[in-house]
């Protein structure tokens, strides 16, 4: 269940939007990446939906991994679903515009292997009707800091190849750690994001840096108006994969299912969550 407080303030309920997304997937699509809308309703002081249950999100999880980080078959094992994902939500016309690990769950029980898109509250209408939807000239910073793109940090209107971007950041956060997630400088973020392009091997190290930056370079490529093609980037992830010999990311073990580790053993998982 999900409560948003009534605020006379609030110009955007974000609770909407997440409604308005989950309906329009499951009238629209059978992902296995998307929660189940239930029910919603209102009293006197806030706003609330009931959704189906998901397990611990990535962020949980990660803080239980050894030296709070996943290996980088996992990681890439997570970018290959949520890709899957963001290709439904973008089918659909929307985008989500906060992707990052707290926004990412596992699935309960014995679905541990599905990997759910959660927290539709930032996300946006992007194109209706078949039409884009036209940008706006002034747009307030949206998602956060240390995974947004650097579109969003231009104060540029966000478009699907951004959520892309976000996947990349938080890909790298699982495995290897971001070098500004503990940065507040904005300026300071956005210096070394274009950094990056430069000088990759360090920032992707064991994620196959050729693939990965093929992927970044694919997205800055796209303009506001131009279709993103999610395909190009599943191709790079599974590269990067096959590059490491990884066995199908269909069908992986993540760390998380992984008996061996105590960490995330069941008995652990169940005491934390």
């Amino acid at each position: 269940m999900k409560i948003e407080w009534k605020c006379a303030e609030r110009v955007d309920p974000r609770l909407g939007m997440e409604i308005l997304v989950l309906r329009h997937i499951r009238q629209n699509t059978v992902s296995p990446h998307y929660v189940d809308f239930v029910d919603r309703s209102s009293k006197p002081g806030y706003y609330f939906m009931v959704t189906t249950i998901v397990g611990p999100n990535l962020e949980e999880l990660m803080r239980l991994g050894h030296n709070k980080k996943c290996t980088h078959q996992t990681a890439l094992g997570v970018a290959f679903q949520v890709l899957a994902a963001l290709k439904d939500l973008h089918g659909l016309g929307f985008i989500h515009r906060d992707i990052r690990p707290c926004n990412l769950n596992i699935g309960p029980g014995n679905r541990t292997h599905f990997i759910y898109l959660m927290n539709f509250g930032s996300a946006a209408v992007y194109r209706k009707a078949r039409r884009v939807r036209k940008p706006r000239e002034n747009v307030a910073f949206r998602g956060t800091m240390p995974f947004t793109s650097l579109s969003s940090h231009n104060k540029k209107e966000q478009c699907p190849k951004d959520d892309l971007e976000s996947l990349v950041y938080t890909i790298v956060q699982m495995c290897n750690g971001l070098p500004w997630i503990n940065e507040k400088n904005e300026d300071s973020v956005v210096a070394q994001k274009k950094k990056v392009r430069e000088d990759s091997d360090t920032f992707f190290r064991v994620l196959h840096p050729p693939s990965m930056r093929a992927i970044l370079t694919y997205l800055d490529k796209i303009g506001y108006y131009d279709l993103v093609d999610h395909d190009i980037v599943k191709n790079l992830i599974l590269k990067a994969a096959e590059n490491e010999k990884f066995e199908s990311l269909q069908a992986c073990d993540f760390d998380w299912e992984d008996d061996s580790d105590s960490s995330f053993s069941s008995t652990s998982m169940r005491e934390r969550f």
